[in-house]
């Protein structure tokens, strides 16, 4: 008889339900698996994870129901889901809304597996080298695997604002954090991403603001989500394609050959990349004119940002550092703010408050300090010298990616035990085969994985939702391949 193997999931947000999913999974494939599954986080992020606890209407998920399921194997689900058990066809909902419907999938995969729950952070790990086991916090019996599913959330604090007074560090959930806002104040709001707009948004319509700036170093909005597409033809950019050229190249991927690759699809797609680009690079309110412009050729150019963000989760690896970095320079931004589009209902919220005269754009953000004798902020861009002073500020910038950053004092544990180690471009190294985490000391790890946003610089846009399942499953399944 195979001896039971014990397994801990440490995180229990989008990626631990990912894994806690793939596990269910295998077990259909495999019912004489001996597995004993053990859940952890704190009670209220437990099967939801903090990106989608209850919060203001208008934060809204930032991909449209028919793109998310909690399986990324049943594509729709979300939205059946929605009218099946809300009434609701919304093409995007609110985040706590997502959250409530991985939640419940999440209880109800775990109890199909008799996995334990157990509501509480883990605060250390201990790894036992000899036997490659793992205890928790105090506990004394070792688990034989582990998945690392924590994410790095905590907020980016590029100008050391945090504790300063009528500065909110960490926005989440805005139902509160902004509510004790006196009327007629200007506002600042650090970033023009979409975190941003969702602040944006709810203060326009909680509060009652003299001014609203959203102020970031580019100034770049994404583009308008006014028209989609069901699927997109590839011409040239194949995976087979790749595979050939990294054959052809002793297993490396080289930036040259993707990047001629990917400026004929553009070109085969009917979107010219050089002016694409620089179109997307507009500042602030001019790139959102000319995607409400361009709706069909933006619809095209989404979805093949959204299938080379796909080519390369599985290609990524084969780039070499130099390669990656060119890559990131050229194409990472103008991908990201065309996959990230602005659901039409917060399009027209920003342009009511611009029209108004209550909103407004900073672009060129080069420093932020406290005004020192008279209290709020001074933002200060290289955009002909423009200054202005706010008398609240919100970050809105998002998560840091830097592990060293980290409030979790598991991750600072971690590193601290040369457990972990941070990569060039976000998030922990790990083996982006099979998922193990890499340590200073010990190599790779066999008996410990991680998913999830936190391993975004080993694989590239890993905090996309189906990528983190499609991947979680693939790890798995590598994982239980000896078992």
């Amino acid at each position: 008889m195979k001896q039971t193997k014990r397994v801990a999931i440490i995180g229990m947000g989008i990626a631990g339900s990912a894994v806690l999913e793939a596990y269910a999974k295998e077990s259909k494939r495999r019912p004489d698996l001996p597995l004993h599954l053990a859940c952890y986080d704190e009670s209220r992020s437990w099967g939801r994870g903090l990106a989608y606890l209850k919060d203001a209407p208008e934060v809204l998920l930032n991909t449209r129901a028919e793109t998310v399921a909690y399986d990324y194997e049943q594509r729709g689900h979300y939205a059946t889901w929605l009218k099946e058990t809300k009434g609701l066809e919304e093409a995007y909902t609110s985040r706590g809304l997502f959250g409530e419907y991985l939640n419940y999938f999440t209880k109800q995969t775990a109890a199909d597996l008799n996995a334990t729950i157990i509501p509480e952070k883990v605060q250390s790990l201990t790894y036992l080298p000899d036997r490659q086991q793992w205890l928790i916090n105090s506990e004394t019996l070792p688990y034989d695997h582990i998945h690392l599913c924590t994410g790095l959330d905590t907020m980016a604090d590029p100008y050391n604002l945090q504790g300063q007074a009528h500065y909110i560090h960490t926005p989440y959930p805005l139902q509160t954090s902004l509510s004790h806002i006196p009327a007629d104040q200007t506002i600042g709001i650090l970033g023009t991403n979409l975190t941003a707009i969702d602040i944006a948004k709810v203060a326009l319509k909680q509060l009652t603001p003299r001014k609203i700036w959203l102020a970031s170093r580019h100034g770049n909005l994404p583009v308008a989500d006014v028209e989609q597409l069901a699927s997109l033809p590839i011409q040239v950019l194949t995976f087979e394609r790749l595979r050939e050229i990294r054959e052809e190249n002793q297993g490396v991927l080289p930036f040259e050959a993707l990047d001629a690759l990917i400026e004929e699809e553009f070109r085969c797609q009917a979107v010219y990349f050089p002016i694409y680009r620089q179109e997307r690079l507009l500042p602030g309110w001019e790139a959102l004119a000319v995607s409400l412009e361009n709706p069909a050729r933006v619809a095209r150019a989404e979805l093949l940002a959204m299938y080379i963000t796909r080519l390369l989760n599985t290609n990524w690896a084969y780039m070499t550092r130099s390669d990656q970095s060119t890559f990131w320079k050229k194409y990472h931004r103008t991908l990201d703010l065309t996959r990230s589009k602005i659901p039409l209902a917060s399009v027209t919220a920003l342009l009511e408050g611009k029209e108004s005269g209550v909103l407004d754009i900073m672009g060129g953000l080069t420093d932020v300090a406290p005004a020192s004798d008279e209290g709020g902020f001074l933002l200060k861009s290289n955009n002909n010298n423009q200054s202005l002073k706010v008398d609240y500020l919100i970050n809105g910038i998002g998560l840091s990616n830097n592990p060293h950053e980290a409030n979790d004092p598991l991750i600072q544990q971690l590193l601290a035990d040369s457990l972990i180690a941070s990569h060039p471009f976000g998030g922990i190294i790990i083996n982006s085969q099979n998922g193990q985490i890499i340590s200073p000391i010990y190599g790779s790890l066999p008996t410990a994985q991680a998913h999830g946003s936190i391993i975004e610089g080993s694989i590239y846009q890993a905090n996309a939702t189906y990528i983190i399942q499609e991947r979680a499953h693939h790890f798995v399944r590598k994982s239980l391949a000896h078992s």
